[in-house]
């Protein structure tokens, strides 16, 4: 997937919304949750709606380089057609969400925990938290990354907002 194809987050309303329509079955985003039994990846054919709950470890491929929880529920829509396939986050949806937020990372091969950062916000915008995002984001890969248990070394992680991305954070988002 290329990072040009991305789309990018908005702010409407209590709402965060991310949208963006792909060519083909490659172009597909993955939606993975982090289960109590494991990893569950949403990679449908045909038209779907999934919410995340509040509180749900997710990652989205491409999207943003971690694992998020959040204090509101997110919505994954994808709707296909004939060669194309548009799909939407939508976060948020009540008063008082988008203020707390954790940012983890977990090796890819084992699924051990690396690191996480927790985010509040006072003022819950998405500036605020694109800011607060890309300084956990940056901080994470300025860290050993490697693995204690299997000796894996995680992948650069990157934000929700590609034109943010640093040249190895781009190249980064094109690869996981």
């Amino acid at each position: 997937m290329a990072v040009s194809q991305l789309g990018h987050v908005h702010e409407v309303g209590q709402y965060w919304l991310w949208a963006q329509r792909f060519e083909g079955e490659a172009g597909r985003p993955l939606l993975l949750e982090r289960r109590a039994g494991g990893i569950v990846p949403y990679n449908r054919a045909g038209d779907f709606l999934h919410v995340v709950p509040a509180g749900t470890s997710h990652h989205i491929a491409h999207l943003f380089g971690y694992w998020l929880m959040t204090d509101a529920d997110c919505v994954w829509l994808q709707v296909e057609r004939a060669s194309e396939i548009t799909c939407m986050l939508v976060i948020g949806g009540r008063s008082g969400a988008h203020r707390e937020h954790r940012l983890a990372w977990c090796c890819p091969h084992c699924g051990a925990a690396l690191a996480e950062r927790g985010i509040s916000l006072v003022e819950p915008t998405l500036a605020a938290f694109r800011a607060a995002e890309l300084d956990a984001v940056r901080a994470f890969n300025a860290t050993d990354r490697t693995c204690a248990g299997c000796g894996q070394i995680h992948p650069l992680a990157y934000g929700m907002e590609p034109a943010h991305d640093r040249a190895e954070e781009r190249a980064a988002r094109e690869r996981w």
